[in-house]
């Protein structure tokens, strides 16, 4: 049986949007169980090869564009999430 502590529970991905949309992307992509807020895509094993699909993911499944370079800046999925968020909103 596996427990969760509070620590887990507040890594978990926020809200039905970005932060989980993208944490799904990252999990195919990385080919990782799961996936945090705070986790940062290049040190769950992200290269620039793979920023470059997860960008182009984006685009198809969640209608927004953002640079390459967002993903550099913004490593970590909620922080991520939240570039996404703006950018919808600026649309």
């Amino acid at each position: 049986m596996s427990r969760t502590t509070p620590d887990d529970d507040a890594r978990e991905p926020a809200g039905p949007d970005a932060q989980q949309a993208l944490a799904g992307l990252w999990r195919q992509v990385l080919r990782v169980p799961r996936v945090g807020r705070t986790d940062n895509f290049f040190a769950l094993g992200g290269t620039s090869l793979i920023a470059a699909r997860v960008r182009r993911a984006i685009e198809r499944e969640l209608a927004v564009a953002i640079p390459l370079r967002t993903l550099f800046e913004a490593a970590d999925l909620a922080g991520l999430a939240a570039r996404v968020t703006d950018a919808r909103e600026r649309r």
